[in-house]
């Protein structure tokens, strides 16, 4: 079947995509946020920005760590309010840039 437009992109790509947007490793990131955040979730470009360049392995071992740190130890608790998810992989991607500009 052929639907045209924006229309047949929502049918065929499902809820979960906008468009024909290319993805990126740190959309892995992105994405958890907005599961964990909801409307107070980074914006995509926020986290691309904070990312950068670093390696697809470097921000998928950082989205693990970060979501089994938050599940463990943040989640349901009352420095949820003052700790997000986003805070703590903001400051995991930018300790992983940091250490590789060192080398």
């Amino acid at each position: 079947p052929v639907i045209p437009g924006m229309s047949g992109q929502r049918v065929f790509n499902g809820d979960q995509s906008a468009g024909t947007q290319a993805s990126l490793p740190a959309d892995m990131i992105f994405r958890l946020c907005q599961r964990h955040m909801g409307s107070d979730a980074p914006s995509r470009g926020e986290v691309r920005t904070v990312a950068g360049d670093l390696p697809a392995d470097t921000i998928e071992s950082i989205t693990n760590q970060v979501e089994q740190n938050y599940r463990s130890r943040i989640e349901g608790k009352s420095a949820a309010r003052k700790v997000t998810i986003w805070s703590m992989g903001k400051q995991a991607l930018i300790a992983a840039q940091q250490a590789t500009r060192r080398y």
